[in-house]
């Protein structure tokens, strides 16, 4: 197990080398999922809500719209600076710089937890225990992702043949029916971990369109791309502008946000 933490805190902190791309590249989620969140939760104004890797906020900044209070827990120094300096100014949003399983959680202390595009870096099932601890009786766990699917258009086929080409991993899309594996991969974790009842899930088909430089941008952001070296790096970059340049300039990335709300036993 020391083992897998290691690597998991490897594989996670790189993603603070990213602080700068993220709140104008990282796709955001659909308000449709946030009215789902308050509508199945019943959550009110003073509910206490926390927040999982809230990274820069991209996900906070819905709830802080809605006028709730957060906790958020981000163990990216740059992340969380960025965070709080977005934040400051409502007076709404407190981060604790630590990773999720090595902070002393309170007992019982809130009604709502949840992780935005970051609890599959959580060790399971010491994550799924450390929310049921501190979510109250009756709390509720929120897990959401944004899936990034393909249709294999001519440009994320460029993009594929590319990566495959020079066995790099810059980004994972997939298909409607491979989306579908991991969406049951998930609610078994969740339903063996024992603490939650069976997760209700709801999916947010979405889409965003970006430009060359946009979509680098958004590469960027990903685990793939920061553990390339830095001439790696430089190199890539020129070859994604190119490829995207010579199918027409964008991409029209769909999405499926895909949310698992699961009630405390």
């Amino acid at each position: 197990m020391a083992d897998n933490n290691d690597f998991w805190k490897e594989q996670s902190k790189r993603f603070d080398e990213s602080a700068d791309y993220y709140d104008p590249y990282r796709p955001g989620y659909p308000e449709k999922l946030i009215d789902c969140i308050l509508e199945k939760t019943q959550l009110q104004p003073g509910s206490e809500l926390l927040e999982i890797g809230a990274g820069s906020g991209k996900a906070t900044l819905p709830f802080v719209n809605r006028g709730f209070n957060l906790h958020c827990i981000e163990p990216g120094a740059n992340l969380a600076a960025a965070g709080m300096e977005k934040f400051s100014p409502t007076k709404r949003v407190q981060y604790t710089l630590s990773r999720f399983e090595e902070w002393e959680a309170p007992k019982e202390k809130f009604d709502f937890a949840f992780s935005a595009q970051s609890f599959h870096w959580v060790p399971k099932p010491k994550g799924f225990e450390i929310c049921a601890h501190t979510l109250k009786p009756g709390g509720y766990l929120g897990l959401y992702w944004n899936m990034y699917l393909t249709k294999y258009s001519p440009v994320d086929k460029a993009l594929l043949d590319y990566m495959r080409q020079k066995n790099l991993m810059l980004f994972y899309l997939q298909t409607k029916e491979e989306a579908d594996i991991s969406i049951e991969q998930n609610i078994t974790e969740i339903n063996e971990s024992g603490y939650f009842n069976p997760p209700r899930v709801y999916r947010f088909p979405w889409s965003q369109n970006y430009t060359a430089e946009e979509y680098l941008g958004f590469i960027k952001t990903g685990n793939g791309y920061l553990s390339l070296d830095q001439k790696t790096r430089q190199w890539a970059d020129g070859e994604i502008i190119h490829i995207i340049n010579k199918q027409g300039g964008y991409i029209t990335r769909p999405y499926l946000c895909v949310l698992y709300l699961a009630q405390k036993k």
